[in-house]
């Protein structure tokens, strides 16, 4: 049993990993073929590593798909409350300015 369970297993992975190939080559743009990218750089990084290529230093430029750390998303929050602008919540003050200013 648990033997068949792994052939079902490695065939359906199999069987993804084909159809995300095909939407990478169908789609040179999509997201298929960004994931197959990084999971290709992913790879590249892991054998260097073993190798002794790379042995130290940031793995990226500060951001991990797109995600930054809270702390410094807080202190961008911090930095743009305390701006001339104000943050989203002075919406409403921006629009009657707005208001004003097409009026008068």
């Amino acid at each position: 049993l648990r033997s068949k369970k792994k052939r079902v297993h490695k065939r359906r992975t199999a069987e993804s990993a084909e159809q995300r190939t095909l939407r990478a080559e169908a789609q040179p743009g999509g997201a298929a073929a960004r994931r197959q990218e990084a999971d290709r750089v992913g790879e590249q990084l892991a054998e260097a590593k073993r190798r002794g290529t790379i042995t130290s230093g940031p793995l990226s430029s500060g951001k991990q798909r797109g995600r930054s750390s809270s702390k410094a998303f807080f202190s961008s929050m911090q930095a743009a409350s305390q701006a001339p602008g104000g943050l989203a919540g002075s919406k409403r003050q921006r629009v009657a300015d707005a208001r004003k200013a097409a009026q008068g």
